[in-house]
């Protein structure tokens, strides 16, 4: 019998509702891929509820035989804006008609000002 392939999810998996609030399309006031979502609770019960997200998201993976598994991304707000929010060179707040289509409008990503010396990285 053939070895199986090496499997895993690339990506986030869905959040539980009871875990993460996402406005729909027409409702976001940003337009940003994950920009209006928000936590439904906060401190030490958001941290127990994420654990347990990631603990169903487990379970998912392992149940559908995914040899490498992941936390599902259950501790990230949005895939996208999780990761660039903590980079230089992502502008939020200039929406433009050209970039990634998101939630149907288009998100265009300019240069910042690097924070690390006041200069515009192009």
């Amino acid at each position: 019998m053939a070895e199986p392939f090496i499997t895993t999810v690339i990506g986030s998996m869905p959040k539980p509702p009871w875990l993460y609030q996402k406005p729909p399309a027409d409702a976001m006031k940003t337009g940003l891929q994950g920009g209006d979502a928000d936590w439904l609770l906060s401190g030490e019960a958001l941290t127990e509820a994420q654990n347990d997200a990631v603990r169903l998201a487990v379970f998912d993976q392992e149940a559908a035989g995914v040899l490498i598994i992941s936390d599902g991304e259950q501790r990230r707000v949005s895939f996208i804006t999780g990761i660039t929010s903590q980079m230089d060179g992502f502008d939020y707040e200039t929406l433009g008609k050209n970039g990634s289509e998101t939630d149907g409008g288009w998100l265009k990503w300019v240069a910042a000002p690097d924070r690390s010396n006041g200069a515009v990285q192009s």
